[in-house]
């Protein structure tokens, strides 16, 4: 399984299933998973009865799925037990 380079296709360029799947190094199956299982599914257009999908949209789906950091994460409540609260008293 060869590794695709998007970076260097117009986001116009049409890929097959498997070109798309070399490039996410994963299965032609996952990538039937991905459009029939996600939700939203990967977008795809059909020519000839066969599934090809524009490298452009592809990356905005991927981007779209990528998880958000949530800003709050960074900052835990600690809720003072007994022992801290000693501690904090001994200081």
């Amino acid at each position: 399984m060869a590794l695709i380079d998007l970076n260097k296709y117009e986001d116009h360029i049409l890929l097959t299933r498997d070109d798309l799947a070399d490039w996410l190094a994963t299965t032609a199956r996952t990538v039937t998973r991905m459009v029939t299982e996600e939700s939203p599914g990967l977008p795809f257009v059909t020519i000839g009865g066969r599934q090809r999908f524009r490298v452009g949209e592809v990356k905005r789906w991927i981007d779209a799925k990528a998880v958000q950091k949530n800003p709050r994460a960074d900052k835990v409540a600690v809720r003072p037990t007994l022992r801290t609260r000693r501690a904090d008293a001994a200081a």
